[in-house]
């Protein structure tokens, strides 16, 4: 997205913050901010930097969980350099010498997990006086969890806890607000859509080797391997495989990378996390099916098997005996219970077609029932 310092009126703060770098016209950015009053959902002020000698814990802190709520909502900016009323005072020459962008960012990611990436740095002048700003754009990596407990110095009895350990938090208005349960619905989806997209992107990436980049001598897509056993670059090809005992005479032979299926194991294990105890494949069926292609890699648990094997039965129901079959037995018996317990279609029709190739005990069974 490009914009232009000549917009009669800049773009709003929130599309600013969604990009990936708002520091490339800084006048329109500096419009933007001194347009905004008060504080709000996608802007913070700080009087002070939270490091150097002249920083508070309880600045640090602040700017700790105003970063991790941008990154878990709609990305933002905390700007230092002006007092809590909104009055742009500038940094301290003091101040701005022990500006390190890179201990700024050290400070907010060494509290944080998983780290926030991407974080911009920038310095601006106004009116003879220089601020910096920080930018926190949406993170794809949400939930961003804080990882210490601090407490506040000043505070003998230790009950000013100014961060809390597995704390998640979210902007709420001009707050950094521990994350609501429509916060956590809200991350869930958004986590969910970047793990499909970036795993649909993944399958996408992997083409075929073409003749034309074997006769060059080029390496194919990532994980392939591309072997052409002839010395003479002019012998045709005349088979593909992947399998080199089928191969004869002179071939192109293209072989998967092992590692690219560990990415399946993964996505399943990314299932298991978001749906966070549900036995539900949250991913679609879209990544359901790709998962299914190669399903003789899939080296997960049982419980991860299981919950193939039973969105299979509940609503797919086309992969079912093939899952079925990876389960001990009592527990594929616990799934064709569980189908008996909803009795609705598609999952009846899935029962009545296992207990016909179980055979007359199973269809004996399921009539007394």
């Amino acid at each position: 997205m490009k914009l232009s310092a000549r917009r009669s009126t800049p773009p709003s703060i929130i599309v600013l913050a969604r990009l990936d770098d708002p520091f490339t016209d800084k006048d329109l950015l500096l419009r933007r901010l001194h347009l905004e009053r008060p504080e709000n959902r996608c802007l913070e002020w700080k009087l002070t930097l939270p490091i150097g000698t002249s920083a508070s814990l309880r600045t640090r802190c602040r700017t700790v969980k105003a970063a991790a709520s941008f990154a878990n909502t709609d990305g933002g900016f905390i700007v230092f350099g002006i007092d809590p009323s909104g009055k742009w005072t500038g940094l301290a020459e003091r101040d701005l010498s022990e500006a390190d962008p890179a201990s700024i960012v050290d400070t907010i990611n060494s509290t944080v997990s998983p780290q926030i990436p991407r974080i911009g740095y920038a310095e601006i002048r106004h009116k003879g006086r220089i601020f910096t700003v920080l930018h926190i754009p949406p993170s794809p990596f949400m939930p961003h969890v804080v990882t210490k407990e601090v407490f506040d110095t000043n505070d003998p009895k230790r009950r000013n806890m100014l961060l809390s350990r597995g704390g998640v938090f979210c902007r709420h208005g001009a707050e950094s607000d521990l994350a609501t349960a429509e916060d956590f619905q809200r991350i869930i989806e958004r986590r969910t859509a970047f793990l499909k997209t970036e795993l649909l992107r993944w399958v996408k990436a992997i083409d075929l080797p073409t003749l034309a980049a074997a006769k060059a001598g080029q390496k194919s897509g990532a994980g392939f391997r591309v072997t052409r056993v002839s010395d003479d670059p002019s012998v045709p090809v005349v088979r593909l495989t992947r399998n080199p005992q089928e191969a004869s005479g002179i071939f192109l032979h293209e072989e998967l990378s092992e590692g690219l299926f560990e990415e399946i194991n993964n996505v399943l294990a990314a299932n298991s996390l978001l749906a966070k105890g549900r036995r539900d494949f949250l991913l679609g069926p879209e990544v359901y099916y790709r998962v299914y292609a190669e399903r003789q890699h899939v080296t997960g648990p049982d419980e991860q098997i299981s919950l193939l094997a039973r969105t299979a039965l509940m609503d797919l129901y086309a992969s079912m005996l093939y899952w079925l079959l990876r389960l001990p037995a009592e527990s594929a018996g616990g799934l064709l219970k569980e189908l008996y317990g909803n009795p609705k279609s598609p999952q009846v029709h899935a029962l009545l077609r296992i207990v016909t190739l179980l055979g007359p005990q199973a269809v004996s069974w399921l009539w007394d029932k």
